[in-house]
């Protein structure tokens, strides 16, 4: 038997190929993450996009004892207080968001833009970071718990 064939290595036109492609991956990966290049929020944060059929912009004020006091940002009446132990799903998406913010060293000014799609799509979005979450990966349950946030009426 011949030993050639197994004295011959790898060829080095192809680990310089592949060498390559992760090195231009993992540059891609790093750009885009840096940059938010290839992230789209602009139509989650421009209430004129056609597509949308309702837009709303929420504050979210923590009061004593777990509540949660939802207002209309636009004209700054309140809409619901959130009840401690409840809307749970609400909670945990505002306090991600709000990490966010803090590890920004971002203000609590800014509103959160909700946003229902006439497809039935629903989006929370951070003004201040500009972070989007689309609600409806969630399951229906929980878009529900934002979508009652949307319709709720002043009082």
């Amino acid at each position: 038997m011949s030993d050639h064939a197994h004295n011959q290595g790898f060829p080095k036109t192809a680990l310089l190929a592949v060498t390559a492609l992760i090195g231009f991956s993992l540059a891609a990966v790093l750009l885009a993450k840096f940059t938010g290049a290839g992230v789209n929020n602009s139509v989650a944060l421009d209430k004129s996009v056609p597509g949308q059929i309702q837009v709303r912009d929420l504050r979210f004020e923590d009061r004593e004892n777990g509540l949660v006091e939802v207002i209309d940002a636009e004209n700054q009446t309140h809409l619901f207080t959130l009840q401690p132990g409840t809307e749970n799903f609400i909670r945990g998406v505002l306090r991600g968001l709000v990490r966010e913010r803090r590890s920004m060293n971002l203000g609590d000014e800014s509103a959160f833009r909700l946003i229902r799609k006439n497809n039935g799509e629903l989006f929370l979005v951070d003004l201040a970071t500009k972070r989007s979450v689309y609600l409806n990966a969630f399951g229906q349950t929980n878009v529900n718990s934002f979508a009652r946030l949307m319709s709720a009426n002043e009082y």
